[in-house]
């Protein structure tokens, strides 16, 4: 009995741990990628070969009018999205390779080698990662994913808007650009990915957190960014606190591929982890420690046995110490000296502004001040010696703008996002991806991590990460339905 008339024939295999080899060929012997690319392919070919003119043509037409009508707009908001048109051209060609390139914008410091503003730099950058994520669902179709940190957020959106005490001064514009920068990295969730994009992305996550720190070097000369090191601290072409997350993130990313066998994960831990004592940045580093020892304890895969715990812990300490040696003496002197060299713990500043922040969620404790305005709960003369009013807190700045409940949701959206998700992944890899969700969890209690740049690599790398778990699940059913029809088949034979 043959199983061939009529039916795919399937290619895929899997290792001992279920990760999928190759792909499924059809009778054709096309291979059928990530879901909806027919029918992404069939609605851009309706609209004909005259669509891109017609499209380039309406919109230099709108340029014109917006910039006679409303020349300071167009000047300050409208010129500076021409300087993305080439980076769309190849988002449109490419759209896994466009993921990378989003991230490393993200690494190589946007506000700093964009010709604009660093408010509108940002928004550049969060426009461009929004774009690419629709462009591969475009392609590749919609994921299926429980988007729920975006659902918990527009959540709290709702009831803030119907229930909360708006912050006077803050206006409607404001609350808009707040809503949409807040949301950005959420949209990465709803899309798609292909081989491609996961490669390329994995590859842009690990090398970003160096390609910044070479970029700042390369660049000093021409006195383009602040060079390498700042008052001790490396920081790249970004703060090194952003510096700091991007390592975080590419630690983790590092160890899921050396927990799904790449070995190549053990030389992107070393760089990225001397790179993270560099930045001198003491949670993210404490984290990474404690993610480290949790997964050396509980993860196990066919690939990251004993033997090979036991060399990683091997070649872990001499990049530890080799650390500590050379960035550990200014830690110590940020964690326990003041700038007037008086000994005690010091927190940067963030004990006074958490005070602040407290204070300004007492005036609208439940439903919270409106999207956008965290920012401007603290006065920047209040704590003109600190040189900044960020919250340093995202759970004290998501209850100044949505209050404790609003804050609860997208919270408990996070939670039930990474619990479904991490449920479709081989049980050593899953324990990676929740210990990741928890550094992210903790590392919010001191940092402004969900509306940094830097949240969008990192919820770009859990996007796709949880989109491949997904596809190399369905390939391991299609592979096991096949198995047991051919054993059927050769049963009744």
């Amino acid at each position: 009995m043959s199983l061939a008339a009529g039916q795919a024939a399937e290619g895929a295999s899997a290792d001992r741990d279920g990760h999928v080899v190759t792909g499924v060929i059809d009778q054709g012997g096309a291979r059928r990628g990530g879901g909806g690319t027919g029918s992404a392919q069939e609605v851009i070919a309706g609209f004909g070969p005259r669509a891109l003119p017609l499209l380039l043509l309406a919109g230099a037409v709108v340029l014109a009018v917006l910039s006679w009508l409303q020349p300071s707009m167009f000047i300050r908001t409208l010129m500076p999205l021409l300087f993305m048109l080439p980076l769309a051209l190849v988002a449109l060609m490419q759209p896994s390779l466009a993921t990378a390139g989003v991230v490393l914008l993200v690494a190589l410091g946007p506000t700093t080698l964009l010709p604009v503003g660093a408010s509108q730099a940002t928004a550049l950058t969060k426009v461009a990662g929004i774009g690419v994520a629709g462009l591969c669902a475009l392609r590749y179709g919609l994921s299926r994913q429980f988007n729920g940190p975006g659902l918990g957020f527009l959540a709290a959106t709702a009831l803030t808007a119907a229930l909360g005490t708006p912050l006077p001064g803050v206006t409607l514009g404001e609350n808009v650009r707040s809503l949409i920068g807040g949301i950005a990295p959420f949209a990465f969730i709803s899309a798609r990915y292909d081989k491609r994009a996961y490669r390329m992305l994995t590859l842009a996550v690990l090398a970003g957190p160096l390609a910044s720190v070479v970029i700042s070097i390369l660049l000093a000369p021409l006195g383009i960014g602040n060079g390498p090191i700042v008052n001790g601290r490396l920081d790249g072409m970004v703060h090194p606190a952003n510096l700091a997350s991007l390592s975080v993130t590419a630690i983790t990313a590092a160890t899921l591929e050396l927990v799904r066998g790449d070995r190549s994960g053990i030389i992107w831990l070393g760089i990225n982890t001397l790179i993270l004592f560099g930045s001198g940045a003491r949670v993210p580093l404490l984290l990474t420690v404690l993610f480290g020892v949790s997964i050396l304890l509980l993860s196990r895969t066919s690939h990251f046995r004993f033997g090979q715990k036991l060399r990683l812990t091997a070649l872990a300490l001499p990049v530890a110490l080799i650390g500590a040696a050379i960035f550990g003496q200014r830690i110590i002197e940020r964690s326990f000296t003041d700038h007037s060299g008086r000994a005690g713990f010091q927190a940067s500043g963030r004990d006074i502004i958490w005070e602040l922040f407290i204070v300004a969620i007492s005036r609208s404790p439940w439903f919270g001040q409106g999207v956008g305005a965290g920012r401007f709960a603290v006065d920047i003369e209040d704590v003109a010696l600190l040189g900044t009013n960020a919250a340093h807190n995202e759970y004290l700045r998501l209850a100044v703008d949505f209050g404790v409940i609003g804050t609860g949701l997208i919270f408990l959206g996070f939670l039930v996002w990474i619990a479904r998700e991490t449920r479709r992944m081989p049980s050593g890899e899953a324990v990676v991806m929740r210990a990741a969700g928890v550094v992210l969890a903790l590392h919010s209690i001191t940092d402004n991590t969900l509306i940094a740049l830097t949240m969008m690599v990192r919820m770009f790398w859990f996007a796709v990460v949880f989109d491949r778990a997904r596809n190399e699940r369905a390939a391991r059913m299609a592979l096991s339905r096949s198995s047991g029809r051919w054993q059927g088949a050769r049963g009744t034979a």
